[in-house]
């Protein structure tokens, strides 16, 4: 090979050398584009609420020989289930039954208490209520009874 060619293939050597590195330089220097992948929301959960409270009591009113057991009944209704409800009986004389909880799976469920009184030729009005503590503090409206014993 002759100097004059040996001097070309250098060149020419060079030349791609310099040209693969400024490609590379560029491409360094060129900001790469992302796409932007969407990020995946969590489920919303659907906290279920209540939506209906009623109260009850079997008899309503009694007059007769005592003492009398009176059937208190309260109807707890949610929009979505499942719902835990913690809730207590109250009574107008002060009385609270013990806290506890149910677990309403379909639309509503019923829990109930009892409560015998009277005495003598007593004459009595009386109420029971349902105070619930959660998902949202709230009371029912009163189940009044009224008692004439004989």
């Amino acid at each position: 090979m002759s100097l004059y060619h040996l001097r070309q293939f250098r060149n020419a050597a060079l030349a791609a050398i310099v040209l693969t590195l400024s490609s590379q330089v560029l491409l360094a220097q060129t900001p790469v584009l992302k796409k932007k992948v969407p990020t995946r929301q969590p489920a919303k959960t659907v906290q279920g609420r209540i939506t209906k409270v009623e109260v009850g009591v079997k008899p309503a009113s009694y007059t007769g020989h005592c003492p009398k057991t009176f059937d208190f009944h309260c109807t707890i209704t949610v929009n979505h289930s499942p719902v835990t409800v913690e809730y207590e009986w109250v009574r107008s004389d002060g009385a609270k039954g013990p806290r506890a909880q149910v677990e309403i799976r379909h639309g509503s469920v019923t829990v109930s208490d009892r409560w015998e009184l009277g005495e003598g030729k007593e004459h009595l009005r009386e109420w029971e209520m349902v105070h619930i503590f959660s998902p949202k503090d709230m009371n029912s409206h009163k189940a009044v009874i009224t008692l004439n014993c004989r």
